[in-house]
């Protein structure tokens, strides 16, 4: 549920295309990322305790500065701008 919960040495990471959804609290607190890379061409669901929530997001990504650049595949950059919790990220690259 937590794996890099505040985690402050976190800068970066990689999440495969095999990644289908991501557990609540994973992110939170990872105050120094800078960039999320996510391979999928369809954005990974966010996992609540109690199942897959839409848009019930609030502690995946708590405390990722607004700063964090989201870098997703080519052309996937429009699904991830309409989709929430992605939508919230201020910086969208496709460049994957």
């Amino acid at each position: 549920m937590c794996k890099y919960c505040r985690c402050t040495s976190l800068k970066s990471i990689t999440i495969p295309n095999s990644v289908t959804s991501i557990g609540d609290y994973v992110f939170f607190g990872c105050s120094k990322l800078k960039n999320i890379y996510i391979a999928r061409k369809t954005s990974p669901k966010i996992k609540i305790d109690y199942g897959y929530e839409e848009g019930n997001y609030i502690y995946s990504f708590a405390g990722v500065p607004k700063s964090c650049t989201l870098h997703v595949p080519k052309g996937c950059k429009k699904a991830y701008k309409n989709k929430e919790p992605w939508r919230n990220f201020s910086k969208i690259i496709d460049d994957l």
